[in-house]
């Protein structure tokens, strides 16, 4: 991991409790002032393939704004993923938190959302609907994980669903973020990962990244934590 474009400040890291029922993860975090929460942006992007942004940074100002106007910015020039992970014990008030999201994922090229952050922002949206409107724009792919239900995608091919890997359960910690890595992975393994790739997906190609990306969400949740697998033990799972 390069830390050359790390921004460094004074403020504290987020401090984060997990607590455990029957495998499933429960969080709560201590992040009002952290240094995630009060980052203002760069003046200048380090050149890459993709920009993903994630998670609590997006509840609040500064940082939340600061991420808005970054994915705006080099979205016409980089692959832009986004990941809700929505946190409502967090969020104060939800529909400028859903609208700031809205605006991040209408200049997203690739979508997920666990099927409780499809309910808290579109509560009475059916999935198509909302993957129909993004597609209508620069998204190429969204996908819906739903833990032991498996997976959809929706692109411009149509819908994928897929089963969820049987596991011997440690804990869920981590699962959506190795997923979702997953798919980022797969998709740069295959040359996807750039505006003409994500156009000119196919079926094989979406199906092949939801069965890499599940099968190294499976394999961090026979784990304690978060903790992925590397490539060559995703690889032999599934040749396995």
């Amino acid at each position: 991991i390069d830390t050359a474009h790390v921004t460094r400040t004074q403020n504290d890291s987020t401090l984060a409790f997990v607590t455990l029922a029957g495998g499933e993860a429960r969080y709560a975090f201590y992040d009002d002032t952290s240094a995630g929460r009060r980052w203002t942006g760069v003046d200048t992007v380090p050149q890459a393939d993709c920009l993903h942004i994630a998670s609590v940074t997006l509840i609040a100002d500064p940082s939340a704004s600061a991420y808005a106007d970054l994915a705006e910015r080099v979205s016409p020039d980089m692959v832009v993923s986004l990941d809700p992970n929505c946190r409502p014990t967090l969020i104060r008030d939800r529909e400028p938190y859903a609208a700031r999201i809205k605006r991040i994922a209408a200049v997203s090229h690739i979508v997920r959302f666990s099927e409780e952050d499809f309910i808290y922002l579109y509560p009475d949206k059916a999935e198509a609907e909302v993957a129909s409107d993004l597609l209508a724009g620069v998204t190429e792919l969204i996908l819906i994980s739903r833990g032991p239900d498996g997976a959809t995608a929706f692109w411009s091919g149509g819908r994928i669903d897929i089963d969820a890997r049987p596991v011997n359960l440690a804990d869920s910690i981590g699962a959506g973020d190795t997923f979702h890595a997953g798919v980022l992975a797969a998709l740069s393994r295959d040359g996807r990962l750039t505006h003409r790739g994500l156009a000119g997906l196919d079926r094989e190609t979406v199906t092949a990244a939801l069965a890499f990306a599940g099968t190294a969400a499976a394999l961090n949740c026979e784990r304690l934590g978060c903790n992925p697998p590397d490539l060559d033990e995703v690889n032999a799972a599934l040749r396995g």
